[in-house]
């Protein structure tokens, strides 16, 4: 379910990426941003600040999984993920045509493709802790003690953590094409 939202969103962002204006505007910021911050620093300074922007839905994840109201919210967050990997990847295509599918490919696709990975696992996981919790509203349910699976779910989350701190490993090959704006 959670791979369908996301696969869902990226095709709504690829068909209503240049529809919008303040998804295109999003979208050609996020662009001139990865031009502009990646152009004289070091690996660690591009990594940590690429890390602290996805964290973003990776702790929304993680508190919708602590909700019993994570049920729907974790396939919408799933969903607008998706929808930005496609409103970008339509925008380079657009305004940039084979030289943006190539800047795509080379530059955003080998880290998001472990990035996407790890938020998918944690939104599995984000998903079943929330679906646990909603079960436990049902009146036939036996009541139980959830400090174990709460700790389970951290533990896994961190797990997750850890892979998409390595998605970010693969921002340190060569990327002489990223300091220069690409020529129109």
């Amino acid at each position: 379910i959670l791979t369908l939202c996301f696969i869902l969103g990226f095709l709504i962002g690829i068909f209503t990426a240049n529809k919008y204006e303040a998804v295109k505007n999003f979208n050609s910021t996020v662009f001139e941003n990865f031009i502009v911050n990646r152009s004289d620093r070091s690996f660690w300074q591009i990594a940590v600040k690429s890390f602290f922007n996805l964290m973003l839905f990776i702790l929304l994840e993680f508190a919708c999984g602590t909700s019993a109201l994570g049920v729907v919210f974790v396939p919408l967050c799933v969903g607008a993920r998706g929808f930005l990997y496609g409103g970008t990847a339509a925008l380079l295509y657009s305004e940039h045509l084979l030289k943006g599918i190539a800047f795509h490919t080379v530059l955003i696709l080998p880290a998001a493709v472990i990035f996407i990975f790890g938020f998918l696992l944690a939104a599995r996981e984000s998903f079943d802790f929330s679906l646990m919790l909603a079960r436990l509203t049902l009146p036939q349910t036996m009541p139980m003690n959830i400090s174990f699976q709460f700790k389970s779910y951290c533990i896994k989350y961190i797990a997750v953590l850890i892979i998409i701190v390595f998605s970010f490993f693969f921002l340190k090959e060569k990327r002489k094409s990223a300091k220069e704006p690409i020529s129109y």
